[in-house]
């Protein structure tokens, strides 16, 4: 992609916290105090902090333009239908910092990032209740059946906790999954319903036919150009999944080369492939029922449980 091909208004801004520094609401009069910076893979980054009201730990997320209005739009949503919303890491405001010109989601700053977590060494993530692949597909299925795709779903865009019960009675150095929730909405796409906001509308047809912003965990479809759409959400957490159980993804080593990620993913889907070494092959067999799926209808998440 080139510089051309670039939507500023997609791109999140990014700048160097050297010391801890405040933002204001001047609407809520809200000061949240941004103390270090966490890095959240190759793309995203989202810095720690406090919200001096409560004293609560909070993560704060540079938005886009773009990024910006679409949770503006989520959040109006979510405020009709709150105890549905669980599934989500709670969004607590969007601050705009007019010093600095970059607007940040302020969120729950008490769950850990996926990404942080999946490379720890000496510990070993352990989820035998498919904790992951149960709240996933819950999230997933409460955006898709209220007119939302999410489109960018990575192994940054979900947040967990661990059980801290299971794991002082373990011999062994495991941390056991207790809860996750998804974020990153700020790239979700608006697919109905959007007659009476024409910047959510133009936003969403823009990101129906943009290029994935990674190749590691998009569908299959996408590099053969076809649009996006529901089921291919399940497509990115099925390979999330299958990188939990494995510690990797067969494409690892193939950086940004699509081609041969995609040649990856094609082979992916034979009986013969020979990858897998720890997924339960319930499990392994999921992407079979995800290509079966229809791209016009909201999937039915039964059989890939």
């Amino acid at each position: 992609m080139t510089d051309k091909d670039i939507n500023v208004n997609e791109v999140v801004p990014d700048f160097d916290i050297n010391e801890e520094c405040y933002i204001v609401e001047k609407e809520s009069n809200e000061i949240y105090s941004i103390q270090s910076l966490v890095k959240v893979g190759r793309f995203d980054l989202c810095y720690s902090g406090i919200r001096k009201k409560t004293k609560k730990e909070i993560c704060m997320k540079p938005l886009s333009v773009n990024g910006h209005l679409m949770i503006k739009e989520i959040m109006s949503f979510f405020k009709s239908e709150p105890e549905k919303c669980k599934v989500f890491l709670s969004i607590i405001d969007i601050v705009i910092a007019d010093s600095i010109r970059t607007n940040f989601v302020v969120l729950d700053g008490t769950f850990i990032n996926l990404a942080e977590v999946f490379n720890m060494k000496d510990q070993e993530i352990v989820d035998r209740e498919h904790v992951f692949l149960k709240h996933s597909l819950r999230a997933i299925k409460f955006l898709h059946k209220n007119g939302f795709i999410h489109g960018n779903l990575s192994i940054t865009s979900f947040w967990l906790k661990f059980n801290p019960k299971k794991e002082a009675i373990s011999i062994h150095h495991y941390k056991y999954i207790e809860e996750i929730l998804l974020a990153d909405l700020e790239y979700c796409i608006k697919i109905k319903d959007n007659a009476d906001n024409s910047e959510i509308k133009k936003i969403s047809e823009q990101r129906m036919l943009s290029k994935p912003k990674s190749y590691k965990y998009c569908a299959l479809g996408l590099h053969k150009g076809e649009k996006m759409c529901m089921k291919f959400d399940f497509e990115s957490i099925y390979y999330i999944l299958v990188e939990l159980y494995e510690k990797k993804l067969p494409w690892d080593k193939f950086c940004d080369d699509e081609t041969l990620i995609r040649r990856e993913k094609e082979r992916m889907r034979s009986p013969t492939y020979d990858f897998f070494r720890n997924i339960p092959e319930h499990l392994a067999e999921i992407i079979c029922f995800i290509d079966k799926k229809s791209p016009d209808k909201v999937p039915d998440t039964e059989d890939i449980k």
